[in-house]
């Protein structure tokens, strides 16, 4: 389930059947640091879309309706929240006669789900029960039937974190919801409406709704001068003209054959834009040196075509064992670094940008499940007369996806970046990939 920025509408949301399994409750805690992100506060006031939903007689009539509001920039066919917002709503009952109820309650669940055998198995990890109206003791005594139409608001605060009892008491921010078509694992939301009669010969009533989540983490600590290109629409500053803006990873060697027979030797360094925390739907700020006494290999690769650097997903679920898929999700595009005189006999510079799909979906840990991404470097695949002695990655770095833009930054229109596709990928990158499925 994906969910852009706000100012925008996320894919639809499908209903999907609920299995309910008898599970562990796991309550609200209080905030959790996240190195790089952190939400920030959001107007309570803000557009709403109504959502109805009825419990109907076996003859088709309706005699309860749950109402639920969403909010408008997000939710289509499922009323949308927003993380540390409020799930408000009515529950209206309509009886023509007598009947005994004890109260109404609705049940918020947050689920990581699985579906390795035929029925999906759930584990949750959010658990909020919060009553709407229910009888007092001494009313039950004198009578616990009602009758007529009833009506009761209700609104209830979604904690920004569960608190794992189980594993060392960690505490997790809630995730964005994960849904996708051909994976095997994911994260849903959905409400439970339950009419509790308390008898033994009439089960309770209940009513389920499928909900979404936005997250509202952002990039913070953005370096002064990277703050003031972002509030002008100007080009950010490279690693050498803004040090404390970039961080440089380990540098690497890249060795094969120019030309069919020669030996080469290339060091290469990428520089990344700090903080390693990036928004969905932009680019990661990236930056390639590579030094080398062969002049005209610097220059084959200063005018590579190839992308170099790729962004990789790695979702992961400890459920009944560890399940893992990884795939690649975005490559770098690459262009001359602005400031030539940095360019010298033995090196070469170029900038780059890593872009980021809008479909992304966040960084995300919980309990038995994560959503990572690394930036992976590899060896040069389209440099005319160079190949490489071997085909595998050279390194990596962990990077943070959130879905609001860093605060105090001027977003410009973005161009529409494409999702990571066929028309996008290289043969050798496909079959590294491959090997590893």
């Amino acid at each position: 389930m994906n969910l852009q920025a706000p100012e925008a509408l996320p894919p639809s949301y499908r209903p999907r059947r609920l299995v309910l399994q008898p599970l562990p409750v796991y309550v609200a805690a209080g905030t959790v640091p996240i190195s790089n992100s952190e939400p920030d506060p959001w107007p309570i006031t803000h557009p709403t879309k109504e959502f109805a939903y009825e419990m109907k007689t076996y003859w088709g009539k309706p005699w309860a309706k749950v109402t639920v509001f969403g909010d408008a920039r997000l939710s289509r066919e499922v009323p949308v929240f927003l993380e540390n917002g409020f799930i408000t709503g009515s529950v209206q009952l309509n009886l023509k006669n007598k009947e005994a109820i004890k109260g109404v309650y609705l049940v918020v669940n947050g689920d990581v789900v699985t579906s390795e055998d035929l029925l999906p198995k759930r584990v949750n990890f959010l658990k909020l029960r919060h009553y709407v109206w229910r009888r007092s003791r001494e009313q039950l005594e004198v009578d616990n039937t009602i009758v007529g139409e009833h009506t009761w608001q209700f609104s209830v605060r979604i904690p920004q974190s569960t608190d794992d009892s189980v594993v060392g008491a960690d505490q997790y921010r809630l995730p964005h919801p994960v849904v996708e078509r051909y994976s095997k694992i994911g994260v849903d939301y959905y409400l439970e409406f339950h009419v509790h009669r308390g008898g033994k010969l009439r089960a309770d009533d209940s009513l389920g709704i499928q909900f979404g989540y936005f997250t509202m983490q952002q990039p913070k600590g953005l370096s002064l001068p990277r703050l003031l290109a972002g509030q002008t629409n100007r080009t950010i500053p490279g690693p050498f003209e803004d040090p404390e803006g970039w961080k440089a990873l380990e540098p690497v060697i890249i060795t094969g054959k120019t030309f069919g027979m020669r030996e080469v030797k290339v060091k290469c360094t990428i520089f990344l834009a700090k903080p390693l925390c990036y928004t969905r739907g932009t680019a990661i700020p990236c930056c390639a040196t590579f030094e080398c006494a062969d002049e005209q290999t610097l220059d084959l690769f200063a005018a590579m075509n190839s992308s170099l650097l790729y962004l990789e997903r790695q979702v992961t679920c400890f459920v009944d064992g560890t399940s893992k898929q990884v795939s690649p999700c975005g490559k770098t595009s690459w262009r001359p670094y602005p400031y030539m005189s940095q360019n010298t006999l033995t090196g070469r510079h170029l900038m780059g940008e890593l872009h980021l799909h809008k479909g992304l979906y966040p960084s995300t840990r919980v309990k038995q499940f994560r959503v990572d991404y690394e930036v992976v470097l590899f060896p040069p695949d389209a440099v005319v007369t160079f190949v490489p002695n071997t085909f595998a990655p050279l390194l990596t770095a962990r990077v943070e996806i959130v879905t609001r833009y860093a605060a105090g930054v001027r977003q410009s229109k973005q161009p529409s970046i494409p999702e990571y596709s066929s028309e996008l990928r290289s043969p050798p990158i496909d079959r590294y990939y491959r090997s590893l499925s």
